[in-house]
């Protein structure tokens, strides 16, 4: 799972060379949103438990800001590799 998620992200950060910041950041964060509505409707209560250390909103939240700072990443190191040649 963890190998599968760097490669969609190494994917949105070469698909989104071209695309503004603010842009990403606007659709991370509905993505961020809509995640939030989701999980608070679908996470029943003896789920729940599994994010008692930092609570579901939280986690859910951290791992969106996790994964935009790998696209973002990704994205540079594309736009400096592919800018040299």
């Amino acid at each position: 799972m963890f190998l599968g998620t760097l490669l969609f992200a190494g994917l949105v950060g070469f698909l989104s060379m071209k695309v503004k910041v603010r842009l990403i950041i606007l659709v991370n964060f509905i993505t961020i949103i809509v995640s939030i509505w989701l999980g608070a409707a679908f996470i029943t209560p003896p789920n729940e438990s599994w994010f008692n250390p930092i609570g579901l909103i939280f986690a859910i939240v951290l791992t969106g800001v996790v994964f935009l700072v790998v696209v973002f990443i990704f994205r540079s190191v594309f736009k400096a590799v592919l800018s040299k040649e």
